[in-house]
C-alpha cells in the first residue's frame, strides 16, 4: 500500500538551530517549557505515588525523575515529544479486575 508523506525507518538525529535574536520570546518560551515540565513531572510522580499505594510496593521518585528528563531531552533530538505516566488509564494497567493479569498488560 503507498503512504501519503510517510517516511518508512527510524527519525534521524538532528540538533535543533535556534536564534537568540529575540530575547523577550526566548524567556518566554522557556519559562512555558519548565512549567509545562513540572506540571508533566507532577502527573508522573502522583502516578507512581498512586501504583506504589495499589501494589504495595515503593518506586523511587529520584530515578522516576531522572529517567523521564533523559528520555524527553533524547526525545527532542529525534524531532519526537516527551512524554510521562498518566493517571487516566492507571486501573486497566494495575488491577486485576480490570484485566491487569500481567506485569506488562499486552492487550
Amino acid at each position: 500500500v503507498p503512504s501519503k508523506g510517510l517516511k518508512a525507518g527510524l527519525p534521524v538525529f538532528r540538533i535543533p538551530s535556534i536564534e537568540f535574536t529575540n530575547m523577550k520570546a526566548m524567556g518566554a518560551v522557556i519559562s512555558l517549557a519548565f512549567i509545562i515540565a513540572a506540571i508533566g513531572l507532577i502527573e508522573s510522580l502522583l502516578t507512581l505515588n498512586l501504583v506504589g499505594e495499589i501494589t504495595n510496593r515503593r518506586g523511587g521518585a529520584s530515578q522516576e525523575c531522572l529517567a523521564q528528563g533523559a528520555a524527553n531531552v533524547v526525545t527532542g533530538f529525534f524531532s519526537g515529544m516527551g512524554g510521562g505516566a498518566k493517571i487516566l488509564p492507571l486501573p486497566y494497567h494495575v488491577l486485576p479486575r480490570y484485566g491487569a493479569y500481567r506485569r506488562v498488560k499486552n492487550r
